[in-house]
């Protein structure tokens, strides 16, 4: 129980202390093995992807899918904070979100 208290306690720090520049920041600098390593984001993740599995809800798993490549074509595509976006990494994010928009308006509309 008191793991959970803790976990409570990093999560309310973190939503009062990280505004946008801190949390792009953040973003930026998630280490994709240490998350994928830690036993709280597999216990976070694994519940609603077995679920999902289970149900064959595959356009929330399309959804989580999303979320992630989102997540990581902002840490790609960022520039630190105060500094200006390069134009290639502009049209970089404004295609790959374009991808993701029309590959889920596709999946929600189209392939019922």
């Amino acid at each position: 129980m008191e793991s959970v208290v803790a976990i409570w306690e990093r999560f309310t720090k973190f939503l009062s202390e990280y505004d946008s520049h801190a949390l792009s920041e953040a973003i930026r600098n998630l280490d994709w093995g240490a998350a994928v390593s830690d036993p709280v984001t597999w216990l976070i993740v694994l519940p609603p992807l077995v679920f999902c599995v289970f149900k064959k809800a595959l356009r929330f798993l399309l959804l989580m899918g999303s979320l992630v490549a989102l997540v990581f074509l902002l840490q790609h595509t960022m520039p630190p904070s105060g500094q200006s976006m390069p134009l290639n990494k502009l049209l970089e994010f404004i295609g790959g979100s374009l991808v993701l928009v029309v590959l889920n308006l596709y999946f929600l509309f189209m392939k019922s």
